[in-house]
């Protein structure tokens, strides 16, 4: 390809094409820092139970920042006019964080952690031993749902079992943990606690 007919091309190429850009940075929220008790509490959100700290809003969330892209191109096909575009949210891929847990400052709190499943681990345990079922290692023996009092629990189990472990019918510890962190992660994980990542949209519009 020659220069002249390279130029035509790059002519055509832009030809009613419009780039937008928007870079946006955001003080992060104040909020206030709890004493650990393990209950959770996310900030920002508001004051939450247990014991302040320190000062009311004395910490405050990292400065958020996004730079988003939109391109738009006008094109004539089948005699109407179309406008093709491609929106791209976070380009950089800036990791922005825009929760936490308010007594930790950070997105891990592990003594919310372990007292959440605590609760899981004995409500588990009690009902499995209630219908015979529990081994002294405190693995659970689910190959009999019929002495259990709500055999929709120990079927439930099965799948679990089968879905964390080797499908035995023997809910082991390490099938327990392996499955209840999976539980945690699912509602209290890191993930939670940062904004969207890069994100691409592509349409067409047509212009009536």
């Amino acid at each position: 390809m020659n220069f002249w007919n390279g130029a035509r091309l790059l002519g055509t190429l832009t030809q009613d094409l419009s780039v937008d850009l928007m870079l946006r940075a955001t003080n992060g929220p104040p909020y206030t820092r709890f004493q650990n008790a393990g209950f959770g509490t996310i900030a920002p959100g508001g004051l939450g139970s247990g014991r302040l700290d320190e000062n009311i809003n004395a910490s405050r969330l990292p400065w958020t920042k996004r730079l988003d892209l939109r391109l738009t191109k006008g094109v004539r096909a089948g005699g109407r006019a179309w406008t093709v575009y491609a929106d791209v949210r976070n380009v950089l891929n800036f990791r922005n964080l825009v929760a936490l847990f308010a007594e930790t400052g950070s997105v891990v709190n592990d003594k919310h952690r372990r007292d959440l499943l605590a609760a899981e681990y004995d409500g588990l345990r009690a009902e499995a031993n209630a219908a015979g079922a529990l081994q002294a290692d405190t693995t659970i023996n689910l190959n009999s749902c019929g002495s259990w009092s709500k055999p929709m629990n120990c079927v439930s189990l099965i799948r679990v079992e089968r879905r964390f472990g080797d499908g035995n019918g023997l809910y082991t510890l390490t099938e327990q943990q392996r499955a209840l962190n999976a539980f945690y992660e699912a509602f209290f994980g890191a993930w939670r606690f940062y904004g969207p990542g890069r994100t691409l949209r592509f349409g067409v519009e047509l212009e009536l």
